[in-house]
C-alpha cells in the first residue's frame, strides 16, 4: 500500500512540474518531468525492452514536438496533456499536497 502511495505522490509531483514548466514556457523542464513520469510507468509494467524502445521513440518525438510547440508559442498547452489523477489514495500522506 505504501509503495502505491509513494508512486502516486511521485507521479503527482511530475505532473505539477510539467504544469509549472508549461506555464513558464520551460520546454526542457517539461520534457524532464514527462520523461520521468513515463519511465516510472514503464518500470511498473516490468518490460525493460518496451521501455527502452518507447524511450528512444519518445526522445525523437519530443524533440520534434518541442520544436513545433516553441515555434507556435504554445508552450502552456503542454501542461494540459497530462491531467492530474482524479482521486487521491485514502492513505495519501502530506507528500502529495493535492489541491
Amino acid at each position: 500500500m505504501y509503495a502505491m502511495i509513494l508512486v502516486y505522490c511521485v507521479l503527482n509531483d511530475d505532473i505539477k512540474e510539467m504544469e509549472t514548466a508549461a506555464e513558464a514556457g520551460d520546454a526542457d523542464s517539461w520534457l524532464d518531468a514527462d520523461t520521468h513520469l513515463h519511465d516510472i510507468l514503464f518500470k511498473m509494467a516490468g518490460n525493460e525492452r518496451a521501455r527502452s524502445i518507447i524511450a528512444n521513440l519518445n526522445d525523437q518525438w519530443h524533440r520534434v514536438r518541442i520544436g513545433f510547440v516553441a515555434l507556435q508559442g504554445a508552450n502552456k498547452k503542454l501542461g494540459l496533456r497530462h491531467p492530474r489523477p482524479s482521486s487521491t489514495p485514502r492513505a495519501c500522506g502530506p507528500c502529495c499536497n493535492v489541491d
